[in-house]
């Protein structure tokens, strides 16, 4: 039942995408259908938004759709880590943003479907609404949301459900990965005071 909440989500995936943020998949000698696929991920520019914010500002719809909860933000960051094992392809500064707006798509709209945690109330955003909502939230037409999710989909070959076992393994690297990326502007901060009492001395 963990959910992890926006802002972990957001810095996990920073933390993945900065792992290659200097590498741009050459695509030009793609072959293979999932290659063609998941050229389509890349931007032609490096987003002038991080990935972090751009995934806390997503993750609204998510809490919009489940009552301020934030159990599609952690499933669609799940299905990213999976399509990434899946297909062997980097997480980079060109592709994260998009990867992840297919994603929250895709994992609010099973969990609708699943009634497994998205509020079924009357008046909860349809399928057309969330669309609408991410397109703006996220800057892409809701045509281009609607073939990214395509997409996205058939990279992870429709494999949609997480094992409970999955699921707590992802949040526990999740939280470890945070818990690491916290300590360490924590230290770089302190560092950086020392430097400048040292200077002003």
């Amino acid at each position: 039942n963990t959910v992890m909440n926006a802002q972990a989500i957001g810095l996990y995936l920073a933390v993945a995408t900065s792992q290659h943020s200097g590498q741009r998949t050459d695509w030009r000698n793609a072959s293979s259908a999932a290659e063609k696929l998941l050229a389509g991920f890349d931007s032609v520019e490096v987003p002038s938004v991080s990935i972090s914010c751009y995934v806390q500002r997503l993750l609204r719809v998510c809490e919009v759709a489940d009552d301020g909860s934030c159990a599609a933000g952690t499933l669609a960051c799940a299905l990213v880590e999976r399509l990434v094992a899946m297909r062997c392809v980097r997480l980079t500064r060109w592709n994260a943003h998009r990867l992840c707006i297919a994603a929250v798509s895709v994992a609010i709209k099973y969990l609708q479907d699943e009634g497994a945690g998205l509020s079924q109330r009357e008046g909860r955003p349809t399928d057309a609404a969330v669309m609408r909502l991410l397109s703006a939230l996220g800057g892409v037409s809701v045509h281009e949301l609607a073939w990214l999710e395509v997409a996205f989909l058939m990279l992870v070959e429709f494999r949609l459900v997480t094992t409970p076992e999955e699921y707590s393994a992802f949040c526990e690297r999740c939280k470890a990965t945070v818990l690491q990326a916290c300590l360490h502007l924590q230290l770089v901060a302190a560092l950086t005071l020392q430097r400048r009492t040292a200077a002003s001395v």
